[in-house]
């Protein structure tokens, strides 16, 4: 068709792995950041345990303007670089990054498992900068009270809590 742009996704089984944005946990996270990116235009956004880096690629379809997106695993990186150009991807473990840049970002994503996500709320929260919003989510319903322990020993509380598919996402203005 003219003037249409085919991108392909990952390859199957690299999706299969990290992610092909089909997810309950990962639409969530998506339908919230492409609201608050749409709201705020121009955004630095982080997304942590980027995977394929779908939720990178909504942050920009959405109009943010610098997004960063780290995973420990280098072969996620890879194919979230050959997808997402736009982005800046980096291998990198989650504490260890979140620790050298506190404060820097407008909105921080995180669609990471638990562990380690519990534990790295409060890294999370700080990485966002006053003002800023923090959205939480790879947690099933059961967990969520964890989560929302973990909030509380961060200073923060969630201003929403939203569900599908028994996954939990939070979101959190900073």
């Amino acid at each position: 068709m003219a003037g249409v742009t085919v991108v392909p996704g990952p390859a199957p089984a690299v999706a299969a792995l990290f992610g092909d944005g089909t997810h309950p946990a990962t639409r969530l996270a998506r339908a919230t950041l492409l609201e608050i990116v749409r709201r705020r235009p121009g955004v630095r956004v982080l997304d942590v345990g980027t995977g394929t880096g779908v939720l990178a690629r909504a942050a920009l379809e959405a109009g943010a303007g610098v997004v960063v997106g780290i995973d420990c695993a280098s072969a996620a990186v890879d194919v979230a670089r050959a997808h997402v150009p736009g982005a800046t991807f980096v291998v990198a473990d989650a504490r260890d990054y979140l620790e050298q840049h506190g404060g820097a970002f407008d909105v921080v994503v995180a669609n990471l498992p638990d562990p380690p996500l519990v534990g790295l709320v409060p890294d999370l929260a700080a990485a966002a900068r006053p003002g800023g919003t923090l959205i939480v989510t790879g947690v099933r319903l059961w967990q969520a009270e964890a989560v929302s322990r973990s909030l509380a020993r961060a200073g923060t509380a969630p201003s929403s809590v939203q569900a599908e598919g028994g996954w939990a996402t939070f979101v959190v203005d900073c």
